[in-house]
């Protein structure tokens, strides 16, 4: 669906077809809301939908690196200390925070070995003492919001109509009333998601946990 076919299908929950109380810009930035709920859900189901990676040259004894614009939630940090793809020689950065640095043997340079988020930016430490290394970004990025009515949602086409809803529900909330049957929608929506991503996993197959020591059967 483009924005324009979620807005009218908004409009339609909301039962008013031409506009006239929920207007196209209000709509307009509720269905953004509700792409950016619907984002959430999908990266909550562990799908990487929207992971991407991004990598830079790590700069002698610089430990402050920008992050992305488009950064939402940091999914992995890596260093690349050699070689090339397939064969590189890398390692994951642990994640700490800021006061955790000073019980790291190192409080000055040498090879990175943790990193914590300081406002826009990754802290690697200890700081780098060594030059072109690469520092790698695993991460889901921020859904872009959609400006023109021909604009696609970034989410998968069988879950648009749940920005939809989403955006119905805050219309209802300015009016005050919540209809059950958009929540009861919203939680079938929802399961499905929750199903879909349980069942794209069949390489393996479902366990049996034993909680009785007594069980001496088969199954």
């Amino acid at each position: 669906m483009t924005r324009l076919d979620l807005q009218n299908l908004t409009l339609q929950y909301l039962d008013d077809i031409n506009g006239g109380y929920h207007t196209p810009a209000i709509v307009n930035g509720w269905l953004n809301l509700g792409q950016g709920e619907v984002q959430k859900l999908l990266i909550l189901a562990h799908e990487n939908f929207y992971l991407k990676q991004l990598q830079t040259t790590m700069v002698l004894n610089q430990g402050d690196y920008a992050m992305p614009s488009d950064f939402f939630i940091l999914n992995m940090l890596e260093v690349v200390t050699g070689g090339t793809a397939p064969n590189e020689v890398k390692y994951n950065l642990m994640p700490i925070t800021q006061n955790q640095q000073y019980l790291l043997a190192s409080l000055t340079n040498g090879q990175p070995e943790a990193y914590f988020i300081r406002r826009n930016n990754l802290v690697v430490t200890p700081v780098p003492n060594a030059q072109g290394q690469l520092l790698r970004l695993h991460y889901h990025y921020k859904a872009a919001d959609m400006t023109l009515d021909t604009d696609v949602p970034d989410v998968p086409e069988q879950y648009h109509e749940l920005i939809a809803i989403h955006a119905a529900k805050r219309g209802f909330v300015r009016d005050d009333r919540m209809p059950q049957n958009l929540l009861e929608l919203e939680a079938q929506y929802t399961r499905m998601m929750k199903d879909a991503a349980e069942d794209r996993r069949i390489d393996q197959p479902r366990m049996i946990t034993q909680t009785n020591s007594d069980f001496t059967g088969q199954w």
